[in-house]
């Protein structure tokens, strides 16, 4: 039996604009784009943008992008908690 993940659902999902949504938000943040920022015009693409495909590739990249902010966070959280509790010791 095979899984179907949400991928397999979205038409054309895999093409250029896909690809192309990825990239641009990958840009805009290199550019200096904050998370907010990216959110925010990943909500306007929802409403606005004609290519479904684009706007999956946009919003794929937000949320990778603030999952790896978010695990770079938690590890400065665990690493300032450890040193601190050694220094208690």
């Amino acid at each position: 039996m095979k899984t179907m993940k949400i991928s397999d659902t979205l038409p054309d999902n895999r093409g250029p604009k896909y690809w192309q949504g990825r990239k641009d938000a990958y840009t805009e943040r290199k550019a200096g784009a904050t998370l907010p920022v990216l959110h925010h015009r990943s909500r306007i693409l929802i409403a606005l943008h004609p290519s479904d495909s684009y706007v999956a590739g946009y919003a794929f990249s937000v949320t990778k992008i603030q999952n790896k902010n978010t695990a770079a966070v938690d590890a400065q959280i665990e690493l300032a908690y450890i040193q601190q509790t050694e220094r208690a010791a």
